[in-house]
Order: structure tokens, then sequence, then C-alpha cells
């Protein structure tokens, strides 16, 4: 992140086999909005989605504070950043109505969930 150009930066995992790029944009737009350190999907049971979220410039410092501190998770950096908005997944529906774009494949049985 210290190396983009941009002002913000996507995160995504390598696991991510539908990401929806309206989706993306949506959250790009949410951060540059609110001028948020952070636009983070957030589903109703609390669970984050910080591996498909996006991120201002500031996250490369809290990453770096956060492992000089021996905390080595991304939970740890995020908790760092000063503005975190967390956006709820319910909102991006309108882009993804059955929010595959947050559907990882981590074992061979998710391939099924895939079809």
């Amino acid at each position: 992140m210290s190396a983009s150009k941009s002002e913000y930066s996507i995160c995504l995992a390598c696991d991510l086999p539908y990401v929806n790029p309206d989706v993306i944009d949506a959250l790009f737009g949410c951060a540059e909005e609110n001028n948020s350190d952070a636009a983070i999907p957030k589903h109703p049971n609390g669970i984050l989605e910080p591996l498909h979220a996006i991120y201002g410039r500031s996250m490369a410092d809290a990453c770096r504070d956060a492992m000089g501190t021996g905390e080595h998770t991304i939970r740890g950096a995020i908790s760092l950043l000063d503005d975190v908005l967390f956006v709820s997944v319910e909102s991006l529906r309108r882009f993804d109505p059955d929010l595959r774009t947050f559907l990882n494949v981590n074992y061979p049985e998710d391939l099924g969930v895939m079809a």
C-alpha cells in the first residue's frame, strides 16, 4: 500500500473466485465518500470481510505498527486505524444478490458450493 499511487487500495484474498467488480467499485466509493481509512464489509452476524476490503494509505503504517508490537493479524492492524467504515453486506446485494463475491474456496468440498 505504501507503494501504491492511489489513495485507496483493495485487499483481496486469493481464494475468491467470484469477485464482483461492482461490489469493489461500491466499496471504493464508500471509502472515498467518507474519507475513511478503510471500508470493510460486515455481515449481519458481525463477521467481517477484511480480505475483501478497501484500505487507505494509513493501513501500511497500521500494519507496520501492529507487527512491531507482535500483532500479526489484519484485525490487529485494523484496530489501529482511526476511521473504519463497516459496510453492511446487505447494502451490497443490489450489486450481487447472492453475495457470491464473498464465497471463498478453502477445501475441496467448497467446490460443490460453486456450482
